[in-house]
């Protein structure tokens, strides 16, 4: 599981739950505790589960993990750009396996827009991810390389000054070549993420 979303902003820590469906036949959707930690220090930072640097005012090298509920877990690194379009945000990134996992890439691209009525600040997106041929056939044992659109929504309740709520929400909805898979039995992937996080 990866995920474009950031929980919550500035130095904060704290504890969340993720709930993720399985699109794999006779897999269990999958719930887990995860430690939440958002730290900047110069050009480093650490957001979520994504470790990034920022070469400049949008380029980073970004690091980021990928769970599976079907093949074993690996971490992919690639360039990510970040560029405010007026009210909007763009963000792109193409990342590569580096663990010889699926020795493949997949890439994003997501438009976004913030609201901000305190105490909630809402952000919803939509995008697209490109996977490529060799991703699919580790992941979905087909031949082919995906295309696949997603939405999603992410939202902080400022409880007081510095406890915050946090919430995403993702759905991504692959392409009908999945259906070629004879290991996957559902098009749609919805992830879930809560957390309570503690700004210093």
């Amino acid at each position: 599981m990866t995920t474009n979303f950031i929980l919550a902003s500035s130095n904060t820590a704290g504890l969340g739950i993720v709930h993720s469906t399985s699109i794999y036949k006779n897999i269990s959707n999958r719930t887990m505790i995860i430690p939440i930690l958002n730290y900047s220090y110069k050009n480093f930072t650490i957001k979520g589960i994504n470790v990034a640097y920022q070469l400049n005012d949008s380029f980073y090298i970004l690091a980021t993990p990928r769970f599976s509920d079907y093949k074993k877990d690996t971490i992919e690194l690639g360039l990510e750009l970040n560029k405010k379009l007026g009210k909007y945000n763009l963000k792109s990134n193409v990342l590569f396996d580096i663990l010889d996992k699926h020795n493949g890439f997949v890439s994003q691209v997501s438009l976004s827009r913030t609201y901000i009525k305190i105490p909630f600040i809402i952000t919803p997106l939509a995008g697209l991810e490109y996977q490529s041929e060799n991703f699919t056939n580790y992941y979905y044992e087909i031949n082919d390389s995906l295309l696949n659109p997603f939405i999603g929504l992410y939202s902080i309740l400022k409880i007081n000054k510095n406890l915050s709520l946090n919430m995403i929400l993702k759905n991504s909805f692959l392409n009908d070549n999945i259906l070629k898979s004879n290991v996957v039995d559902k098009k749609t992937k919805q992830t879930l993420i809560l957390g309570f996080t503690y700004k210093w």
